[in-house]
């Protein structure tokens, strides 16, 4: 009887019980806000907002891997952590992200893609973040030697080339993060991780429709600036092609190719355009 009343707590104020609950043995993630009702026997006791009482092991992997990390001793959490099912690698993660350990986060195997990506950029492994990158956007298989080849294919979406075709959805959906990964070999000197990306979001940049106005010219500078001149070409004729006019003169300017530009006004039919702007 003794034991049956030490599970259970009446819940309340003002000296008034309005309820009893029993106390479950453990609960994951309590809906807050949260009253601390204190510290028993290892085990930490809340109230919900829902006034109900939940009963959290302080031994849990869980919360030790957090006390650690606060403390830390981010070896130590990371180890703890993974004691835990990789389903809750993710949220450890992010909670290691905030205290500032990106680096030994990166350890946990259970974290996902997404997640993996941010963190090698925070921590500046920009070849595990290459890799992540090509996992998530399905582009891994698009060579460097067969875009020039394959861009017309694509443009006539071939159903032989459906893979190719998925591969540049992907790119387009994480147009922004091959972008920023770009910027982040270039700043620290990996032109090869930089010319990895560049070729793939190169390929997908001469998809009408497929990148932005801005993603456009950004990938036109960043071209430029590697000495990917063949390339840009090759984007400046494939978005003429598809009649962006205002970006493929874009891109013909930054090539240095006058002649090119004119073409890319005059083939879009926006010659007059850029010819009234020319003179206002």
């Amino acid at each position: 009887m003794e034991e049956k009343k030490a599970n259970e707590v009446a819940v309340g104020g003002g000296g008034v019980s309005v309820a009893v609950t029993r106390f479950p043995m453990e609960q994951k993630r309590p809906v807050g806000p949260l009253v601390v009702v204190g510290v028993r026997d290892g085990v930490l006791w809340l109230i919900d907002r829902y006034m109900c009482a939940h009963a959290i092991s302080l031994s849990h992997p869980g919360i030790r891997c957090r006390c650690l990390a606060a403390y830390g001793d981010a070896v130590s959490a990371v180890k703890w952590a993974t004691r835990l099912a990789r389903e809750h690698h993710d949220d450890l993660a992010q909670f290691l992200l905030g205290m500032g350990y990106a680096t030994e986060a990166l350890h946990l195997p259970g974290i996902s893609k997404r997640l993996e990506f941010d963190l090698a950029m925070q921590s500046n492994d920009l070849k595990r973040a290459l890799q992540c990158l090509l996992t998530m956007s399905n582009s891994r298989d698009m060579g460097p030697d067969n875009i020039g080849l394959d861009l017309k294919d694509i443009l006539t979406v071939i159903v032989k080339k459906e893979n190719l075709v998925e591969a540049v959805q992907g790119i387009v959906k994480f147009a922004k993060e091959f972008l920023d990964l770009i910027d982040a070999a270039d700043a620290t000197a990996q032109a090869d991780i930089a010319r990895e990306a560049l070729k793939r979001l190169a390929a997908a940049g001469s998809v009408k429709g497929a990148l932005q106005g801005n993603e456009l010219r950004g990938l036109a500078l960043r071209l430029a600036n590697h000495g990917e001149l063949t390339r840009l070409g090759v984007l400046v004729n494939n978005l003429i092609s598809v009649g962006l006019g205002r970006e493929a003169a874009f891109s013909a300017a930054v090539l240095g190719d006058n002649a090119l530009m004119e073409k890319a006004w005059q083939d879009t039919g926006m010659l007059a355009e850029a010819v009234l702007h020319a003179h206002v």
